[in-house]
């Protein structure tokens, strides 16, 4: 099945317009996130390391922003590179160590991809359970921070390598000058007409 096929039956299952695997602003690439470089073509890799200018990691789609020169009413035409679709293990019996593959090394790729030629904005989408532990009182708060106790985390595999991964895109940052945001999410939902979103039944 080819990557169009796959995002449009992904668009169809969430109750989307499949047209827009169609879109003229996006170009899709199959590729193998734990490998050097994604698994991607040297000339992929050097497209999109010379001319993305930042990187969102969500979990199931990663996603690299690039602008054009070309402009519309003063704003930039922007295109996005859409790579395999790779969910972070959904396994909650799992131990950290089995996330590293699949999951942990898939972003460290990612982040190298943003500090190649350009400098470029990685973010990652997070998770709760990455510092859920330990806050104090029923009301207490986690700071807006990387955590650096691996104890915050949740007791959890998933929570766990979360946790890890922030911590390694913070110290990334601190050693390439790599901007990094973090957002910690309990649930994303989908549109506000359907509202689908991953579900575990």
């Amino acid at each position: 099945e080819s990557v169009e096929a796959k995002l449009s039956r992904a668009l169809r299952g969430k109750l989307l317009n499949s047209a827009l695997a169609e879109h003229d602003k996006l170009t899709l690439w199959g590729c193998q996130l734990n490998r050097p470089k994604l698994g991607l073509a040297d000339d992929q890799w050097d497209e999109l390391a010379r001319h993305s200018t930042s990187v969102i990691h969500n979990v199931r789609f990663i996603t690299a922003h690039d602008t054009h020169t070309r402009h519309t009413h003063d704003t930039h035409t922007r295109r996005s590179h859409c790579g395999r679709e790779q969910a972070w293990l959904l396994n909650f019996e799992a131990t950290p160590i089995e996330f590293e593959e699949s999951c942990i090394k898939p972003s460290y790729e990612l982040m190298r991809l943003c500090s190649a030629h350009a400098l470029k904005q990685y973010m990652f989408v997070s998770s709760i359970t990455a510092a859920i532990r330990n806050v104090a009182g029923p009301q207490g708060t986690v700071p807006e921070q990387v955590v650096d106790d691996q104890h915050r985390a949740s007791a959890m595999g998933y929570g766990q390598s979360k946790l890890v991964t922030e911590r390694l895109a913070a110290r990334y940052a601190e050693r390439f000058g790599v901007p990094v945001t973090i957002a910690r999410v309990g649930q994303i939902a989908g549109d506000s007409i359907h509202g689908t979103t991953h579900s575990l039944i």
